[in-house]
């Protein structure tokens, strides 16, 4: 239909190249005939093909996640994106415990007690075991809470959406 704006919202939730085609082609108005995402594994970027004009100047796109520019695009054609997709935003995850002391992080206090890469596609449950135990000071005598933090690698926190988490700690005295 000439003219008409349609905006598709992608429900929050973690995706890949796949998942994101399927979600939007199920939530696309029925007059656009075609879109398919593709990746290159070569250059890292991104094929998309489709029937109707894809405007990604709008706020909150997905323009930069596919390493496309936030711009609109003509009808009917197919674009390579610009630079890298960026779906994977979560390269390193921190584990970081209040009651840990004298440990520091690029020249700063740290109260990370683990660090480690997801080694399992995004959706799916993560298993860490850390490969060698390291033993930290407290920065306390008696315990009455412990907090857990999770964080990626730009120190911001991770949202679990409500999925259980099971980490285990063992404190000595000594």
């Amino acid at each position: 239909m000439i003219g008409q704006v349609e905006n598709v919202i992608i429900p929050t939730g973690t995706y890949e190249l796949d998942d994101l085609e399927f979600v939007i082609n199920k939530l696309k108005p029925n007059y656009i005939t075609f879109f398919e995402l593709k990746s290159d594994s070569n250059t890292l970027t991104c094929m998309i093909s489709y029937s109707h004009e894809i405007d990604f100047s709008i706020e909150n796109s997905i323009a930069t996640l596919l390493g496309f520019r936030n711009v609109v695009y003509t009808t009917g054609t197919t674009r390579e994106s610009e630079n890298t997709v960026n779906i994977m935003k979560i390269n390193c995850i921190k584990i970081e415990c209040n009651l840990k002391t004298d440990s520091f992080c690029d020249e700063s206090p740290s109260q990370i007690i683990h660090e480690f890469y997801p080694t399992v596609a995004v959706g799916y449950k993560i298993v860490e075991v850390p490969r060698h135990l390291v033993f930290y000071g407290l920065n306390t005598t008696s315990i009455s809470k412990v907090e857990i933090i999770l964080k990626y690698h730009k120190d911001r926190l991770i949202n679990l959406r409500c999925e259980p988490i099971t980490i285990r700690l063992q404190i000595t005295h000594g």
